[in-house]
Formats: C-alpha cells, sequence, structure tokens
C-alpha cells in the first residue's frame, strides 16, 4: 500500500490518496477541525491528534516578562499589543501565530504579515478608516465567547494613542461568511461594511 502525500499546490496544502481497490481504504473528514486522514494508519492519526488539538486549543502561550497588554479579559486572560521595536521573542510568536491563522482561514503562507502600512482604501466616495483589520481568527473551542469582540475593541481603544475611534472606522480585509458576520454585527449595520485593498 502507497502512504498518502502530502502535496502543496499554489500555496494550499492538499492530501492525495492513491487507491489500487484495497479493501481497507477509507479517508475520513474530521467534522470538527476538517483535515482528512486514513484511519488506523498511525502516522496519519498522530498527525490528525495533534492537529485536531491545535484546532481546538489555539497556540500555548505562557506570556512574557514584559508585555504590552492592552485589555484585560474576562478569565485571566488578556490581549496584548507587539509593536516593530519589541524583542524577537515576541515576533517569533507573532510569526507562529500568524502561521496557525493562515493555515486555519486558508491563506497563502506569510499573507498575514507581507504587506506593511500603509494600507489604502478603495472606494468610490472618501471615507475614513483609522484602523484596517486584515485578519481575525479565535478557535472552534473559544468561538461565540465575545473574544473577536474583545480583540475589535482593543484594536480600536489602542491603534491611535489617545484616540478611540468609532467601531465606523474600522475597515475588514478578505472577509469569509463568518467574517462578513462578525463586521456587520460588530459595526451594528447590516451591508455597510468598510472593505480595503492592501496595496
Amino acid at each position: 500500500m502507497v502512504a498518502p502525500a502530502v502535496v502543496s499546490v499554489s500555496g494550499l496544502r492538499q492530501k492525495l490518496h492513491l487507491d489500487f481497490g484495497q479493501a481497507d481504504f477509507s479517508v475520513k473528514s474530521c467534522s470538527i477541525c476538517r483535515m482528512q486522514y486514513a484511519p488506523g494508519e498511525p502516522k496519519d492519526e498522530r498527525t490528525h491528534a495533534a492537529y485536531h488539538a491545535a484546532v481546538l486549543t489555539g497556540i500555548r502561550f505562557q506570556g512574557w516578562q514584559t508585555e504590552r497588554v492592552v485589555r484585560h479579559c474576562p478569565g485571566g486572560s488578556r490581549i496584548l499589543l507587539v509593536q516593530q521595536a519589541d524583542p524577537p521573542a515576541h515576533w517569533r510568536k507573532v510569526r507562529e501565530v500568524t502561521k496557525f491563522m493562515e493555515e486555519q482561514l486558508g491563506f497563502a503562507a506569510t499573507w498575514i504579515m507581507s504587506v506593511p502600512a500603509p494600507i489604502f482604501l478603495r472606494s468610490s466616495r472618501r471615507v475614513i478608516a483609522s484602523c484596517g483589520v486584515r485578519a481575525i481568527w479565535v478557535s472552534r473551542l473559544c468561538a461565540r465567547q465575545g473574544i473577536a469582540t474583545m480583540l475589535l475593541d482593543a484594536a480600536r481603544c489602542s491603534c491611535i494613542p489617545g484616540y478611540i475611534m468609532p467601531k465606523g472606522e474600522l475597515a475588514f480585509s478578505n472577509l469569509s461568511e463568518d467574517g462578513m458576520g462578525l463586521a456587520s454585527s460588530y459595526s451594528g449595520v447590516e451591508g455597510i461594511i468598510q472593505i480595503y485593498e492592501a496595496g
């Protein structure tokens, strides 16, 4: 039996299987993490278990001695701001998190951090957008707990020092169906969401 291969096509990983008519050929798609794997194949099951756990719980983070906390959240969690001059360890964690987000959201590798500011808005009229949201992700285990809202609130309150921007000054990029729902409910105005295109 030939083991399944993982092939990279345009930055997206796709698992392929060769079917030679074997009796036990089956590929299962996990309903929670959406990974396809071959049950009974030890390597596949280990890979699935690790990926499944990561999807549910996200990236493990112990914290840093020097953190820039922009918001304390229920349960003792917090939202941190990492800036350009912060230590390399902070940026390694940021890259680890964005890599995981890109995999979960189906983005090409390094897409989230590939385009630094400035950000250009595309609109038929001039609009104010003080902050562009390139990507937002919450683990499935923590979905529907207000975490995305807390992240957006923290961005509005800390993006421009001394200024708490109105919700309408946030602009979003590459919205999925869930992202469109979040942007609509967050802004409070369905169908009127600022979309930006990074240039």
